[in-house]
C-alpha cells in the first residue's frame, strides 16, 4: 500500500515545517537581540545584524527560485559590508549614530549592485525584473536589519521581545495569529511600562516605547504571513529559516524610526 501523504498541518507537511522553522528562526533571532540589547553597545547588535544579513544573502536567492542565485548571493554580502562599514564609520562621525550619512552607503552601494548583476549576467538575462526587484527589496531588508543598532537597550529589548512571544505563538497556534500577536503585544507592552517607569522615560519615551512594543510584533508577523505564501517557502525548513530571518531584519524599521523621533518628541 503507497504511503500516504501528509495532511495540510501534520508535522510532515512541508508547509507545516515552513511555517513552523520561520517562527523559531524568528523567534531564535528576536531572543539574540534582546539578549545584546543590555550589553549596552549598539555595535554588538550590528554584529548580530551582519550574522542575520549574511544568513539572508545565502538563501534569499534559493528562497524565490531566483535565476543566477551565486550573483545575488554577492550582491547582498556586499550591502552586508558596506552596512558594517557605515555602522562602524558612524562611530567615529561627530553625528549622531543613527543620522550619519554613512548609513546612504549600504543602500545606494545595493542598488548600484543589483544592477550591475543583471549587466554581467551570462544566462541571457531571464526574469531579469523578478531578479532585480527581489535583490532591490532584499537589499533594504538587510539594511533595515542594522537599524536595531539604531535604538537604545530598552527599545531594541521592549520590541524584540514582543516578536519573540509573536512568534512562538505563531509556532504553536497556526490558527490563532491575532492571539498570537496579541500575547506578545501584551507582554512587550508590559515590559515597556515596567523599564519606563524604572528610567523615568519622559512622555514621550513612554509613548514611542509602548509604539515599538505594539507595532514591532504586527511588523514581524505580517511579514512571515506574506513570505509563507511563497512556493519555495511553503516547502520547507530551508526557506522558512530565511523567511523568519527577514521578518525579524525587517522590523528593525520600528526600532530606526523610534531612534529619530526620540529626539525630535523630547
Amino acid at each position: 500500500m503507497p504511503p500516504q501523504a501528509p495532511l495540510p498541518g501534520d508535522a510532515g507537511d512541508p508547509a507545516e515545517r515552513g511555517r513552523v522553522t520561520a517562527a523559531l528562526a524568528a523567534g531564535a533571532t528576536a531572543s539574540t537581540l534582546a539578549l545584546t540589547a543590555w550589553g549596552g553597545e549598539p555595535l554588538l547588535t550590528t554584529a548580530v545584524a551582519a550574522v542575520v544579513g549574511a544568513a539572508v544573502a545565502l538563501g534569499w536567492g534559493r528562497m524565490l527560485d531566483l535565476p543566477a542565485p551565486r550573483g545575488t548571493v554577492a550582491v547582498l554580502l556586499v550591502v552586508v559590508a558596506l552596512a558594517v562599514a557605515a555602522a562602524l564609520t558612524s562611530r567615529l562621525d561627530d553625528r549622531a549614530f543613527g543620522v550619519s550619512v554613512w548609513w546612504a552607503l549600504p543602500v545606494a552601494g545595493g542598488v548600484w549592485a543589483s544592477l550591475a548583476h543583471q549587466v554581467w549576467r551570462g544566462d541571457g538575462r531571464p526574469r531579469v525584473v523578478d531578479v532585480l526587484t527581489a535583490e532591490v527589496f532584499a537589499v533594504l531588508v538587510v539594511v533595515a536589519g542594522f537599524l536595531w543598532g539604531w535604538s537604545g537597550p530598552g527599545t531594541v529589548a521592549v520590541a524584540a521581545l514582543g516578536v519573540l512571544v509573536t512568534a512562538v505563538g505563531d509556532a504553536l497556534l497556526p490558527t490563532r495569529r491575532w492571539w498570537a500577536w496579541a500575547g506578545g503585544a501584551a507582554v512587550a507592552t508590559a515590559a515597556a511600562l515596567l523599564f519606563g517607569g524604572w528610567q523615568h522615560l519622559s512622555g514621550a519615551g513612554r509613548v514611542l516605547l509602548v509604539g515599538a512594543a505594539l507595532v514591532a510584533p504586527a511588523v514581524s508577523q505580517a511579514t512571515r504571513l506574506v513570505l509563507l505564501r511563497l512556493p519555495a517557502v511553503a516547502s520547507g525548513a530551508s526557506g522558512g529559516v530565511v523567511a523568519g530571518l527577514v521578518s525579524v531584519a525587517l522590523t528593525g524599521i520600528v526600532a530606526g524610526l523610534s531612534a529619530m523621533l526620540g529626539p525630535v518628541l523630547a
